[in-house]
Order: C-alpha cells, then sequence, then structure tokens
C-alpha cells in the first residue's frame, strides 16, 4: 500500500511505483493527495479511501505521505507493521504527527523502490494469482 502527497517526488516515481505495485502485487491507496501520482486505471490502484485496504492489512508501505490516514477513522489491525519511506520519511519538522513506525528508511522515491523491488522479488510467491484479485478489486470500485 502506498500513498504520496507531493507531486514534484510523485512524478520523477511513477512510473517506478507504479512497477513496484504491479511486481509485488500490492494495492495503491492515494489519501489526501494534492495529485494523482499513479494513474487511476492502473490495476493495483486501490481508490482513494484507505478504509477497505487497510483493514485486513499485516503491512503497510507509506511512501513519502504527511497523513497517510486517519488512525480514528481507519484502524490498523493488531500486529500490522507499517514501513515509512521517502527522503524524510518521519517528517521531523512537523510539531505532531503521529502515525507508527516499525521500520523507516530514508531515501528518494525511485530509487529506493527499485532497491526494494529487486529485494523482495525472489521473496514473492504467489504473486501472479494474486494481481487479478486486486485487478478486479479495481474494475469494482470504479
Amino acid at each position: 500500500m502506498r500513498r504520496n502527497q507531493y507531486w514534484k517526488q510523485a512524478r520523477r516515481a511513477g512510473e517506478s511505483d507504479a512497477d513496484f505495485a504491479w511486481r509485488c502485487g500490492i494495492p495503491v491507496v492515494e489519501f489526501w493527495t494534492s495529485r494523482i501520482s499513479m494513474a487511476a486505471d492502473h490495476p493495483m490502484h486501490a481508490g482513494f479511501d484507505p478504509g477497505p485496504v487497510l483493514a485486513p492489512a499485516d503491512c503497510v508501505l507509506v511512501l513519502d505521505s504527511l497523513v497517510p490516514w486517519l488512525p480514528q477513522r481507519h484502524p490498523l489491525q493488531e500486529g500490522c507493521k507499517v514501513i515509512q519511506l521517502g527522503p524524510d520519511p518521519l517528517f521531523a519538522g512537523t510539531p505532531v504527527r503521529g502515525f507508527p513506525a516499525d521500520l523507516t528508511l530514508q531515501g528518494e522515491l525511485a530509487p529506493s523502490l527499485a532497491l526494494l523491488t529487486a529485494a523482495l522479488e525472489p521473496r514473492l510467491k504467489g504473486v501472479a494469482d494474486r494481481r487479478p484479485t486486486l485487478a478486479a478489486r479495481h474494475v469494482e470500485g470504479r
């Protein structure tokens, strides 16, 4: 799952994060975004409401987003791990930001996602089977 709200960074990372989502079979939600950074017709685009995707998630990847979801409206399930990735993944300049982070990775999105894809791909089982289900949910949600 991914959320990205900053357009300049998103344009550079757009192709790589769509590729990452497809290759890893990860649904993408763009919440509280000022510009869309992934084509809404991409089969891995899961819309703009994180609730349906967050509820069953056991791991959430947040890409460079100040407000990835509203915890009061979109609670995470017990034990869900959160990975925050971006140039400043914890938004250190923001006085109050209460989003969990089990792992923070600092880096520009495009090269970081390329490295993450290379690291994850050999470990992914059943992604080809998962893609049609996610693509069907995408079509239903449109």
